[in-house]
This record gives structure tokens, sequence and C-alpha cells, in this order.
């Protein structure tokens, strides 16, 4: 009982040092800014809003002389949903619009990037913004909150950030070409195909189709689209364990490519790099795969045109 009654003691005293510490840096300066919040919405990793530059206005008091080697600093906070899931303050950029040179530590630099800037020898008005960096996209839609906290706490500025669902995808190639000569059995499309995919969406799968299957050259037969498998292996890998007369595994249907198939680009940010959001990419072969019913098809050229559906799973 003795032991709470004395952490109770000291978080009385924390709190009333704070509020102290607060009334008296209060007293010391006013802050005012041009704006009474930030407000962003994202659709995509392009499309982040750009907002104004802020100015803020720092007023002294009579005493000012005593605090002309004041430190005050622009810092943001994180960002959180009604979830609670947090964007990481270090995601959101401070840029010091007038280049004010800082000297730390005896060393004197140009104010970068931070999410944390300070503001020397007491400059009275100061003009900053406010940048977002892409891998907020990749976080869960909703909406977010936090602040941009300007001196000893005694001025904030509300941030408000509106992320929206968003799912972009992308193919380099649409168009798949065969040549199958008897007796031959298995066939590769001559280029690789990539995949790309941004969303910010957990639960997802590609659908890949052919707009009118794979056509003869001649034009009245068409390929049965259940023996074209896909590989995610080198070509000439495959090539090689084919012609070895061994059983190519790894080769599926490529009706459905879900996440799992595909390559999270993002490595910075854990959060993002091992959840099922983010920038994938996928490198596939398509294989014409005729080797147990050859009597199905026909020999010469096939060309085809491919086409890419994102389904959301909920």
């Amino acid at each position: 009982m003795k032991k709470i009654k004395i952490e109770i003691l000291i978080l009385i005293l924390i709190f009333l040092l704070t509020n102290t510490l607060a009334v008296l840096a209060a007293n010391e300066y006013k802050i005012y800014s041009n704006t009474e919040q930030i407000y962003f919405e994202i659709n995509s990793p392009e499309s982040i809003n750009k907002i104004e530059d802020i100015i803020i206005d720092i007023y002294f008091n009579k005493d000012q002389e005593k605090y002309q080697n004041k430190d005050i600093y622009i810092k943001t906070s994180d960002l959180i949903n009604k979830k609670g899931v947090i964007i990481p303050a270090k995601l959101l950029n401070i840029t010091l619009i007038n280049n004010i040179s800082l000297l730390i530590n005896n060393i004197s630099f140009w104010q970068g990037e931070s999410n944390k800037a300070l503001i020397k020898n007491n400059e009275e008005k100061v003009a900053f913004n406010l940048k977002l960096s892409n891998y907020i996209s990749y976080y869960p839609p909703g909406e977010y909150r936090g602040n941009i906290i300007i001196g000893d706490s005694i001025y904030n500025i509300p941030i408000y950030l509106k992320l929206n669902a968003f799912a972009e995808v992308d193919i380099d190639k649409t168009r798949v070409h065969f040549t199958l000569d008897k007796p031959a059995e298995f066939s590769s499309n001559k280029e690789e195909i990539e995949i790309q995919v941004k969303t910010n969406l957990e639960s997802w799968e590609v659908k890949l189709e052919f707009l009118k299957g794979m056509i003869h050259e001649d034009g009245d037969f068409n390929f049965p689209l259940e023996n074209i498998l896909y590989s995610k292996n080198n070509k000439n890998k495959v090539k090689k364990m084919i012609n070895q007369n061994k059983r190519a595994n790894n080769l599926i249907s490529p009706q459905y490519i879900s996440f799992n198939s595909f390559e999270n680009n993002i490595r910075k940010n854990s959060s993002i790099a091992n959840s099922k959001r983010g920038n994938y990419n996928l490198k596939l072969t398509l294989w014409a795969d005729i080797r147990e019913n050859w009597n199905c098809v026909k020999a010469g050229e096939y060309n085809g045109e491919i086409y890419l559906t994102f389904i959301e799973n909920n």
C-alpha cells in the first residue's frame, strides 16, 4: 500500500511539473499560424495532395532578451485511426522553406527533411511545409488524426488524413505467342510477362484471362486454355528440366494469382512489408502444356491477348 501511495504521489508531481512548464512557456511567447488545420486525402501513392506552405509567427513577451537563445521545435505526432492503427511520425516530413541554418553540437548544416525541425535564434516568422511519405498510402483505409506540435506543446495544428481504398494493376505485355510443332509437347511464350499491383487492401488476387483465347494462325482453331500454365522460374531453367524428362511441379494454372504469388517490393517499413498491402511484382512465363493430350491440338502458330482483373476477397 505504501508503494502504491508513493507511485501516485510521483505521478501527481510529474503532472504538476508538466503543467507548470507549459504555463511558463506560454508566458514566454505566443504562436500563431495561417492555418487552423491540415487536411490530406490519398487515393493512391501518386495522389497525395500538396498543402500550402504553413507560416507561423512567434511573439515574445516583454522579457524577450531572456529567451534569446531558446530553442523552439516543430514536430509531428503519430497519426492514428479509430481502430488504433498507427502511422508513425517518421513518415511525416517537415521541410523548412527559408533554409534556416542550424548549429547543433558546434556543427552547422542546412535543415533537411525530418518529422522534427529546430528554429534557432528566435526567428519570429517561419515558413515550412509538411510532406507525407508514399509508404503511408499502403496503410489500411480509414481516417487518421494527429498534430503538428510547435514550441513547448503550447500550440498544435490538427492533421486530418483520409486514406481511401485503392488497387492499381498493370501489365507490361498483353500479347501471347506460342509455336507448336510435332512432336513438340511443351512450348513457352516468347517473352516474360511482368505484372505490378499497388494496393492497401489486405486480401486479394488477380485473375488472368484471355480476351478471345489462343487462336491458331488459320483462325479456326482455339488452343484449350486448361493446357496453359505459368511459372515464376527462369524460362531456360524450366525448359532444361522438361528436356530432362523431369516433372514440372511448379507449373500451375494462371487463372487466379494470389498475393502469395507476388513479391512485395516494400522493405523500408516492416509494418507494411509484413502485411498483404504494398507494391507487388510478379514476373511469369506462360507455357503451352500438351504433354498428355497432343491429339487435342493442332501444330502451328498461336496468338492471344490477355487482360487482368483485380479481385478483393472479403
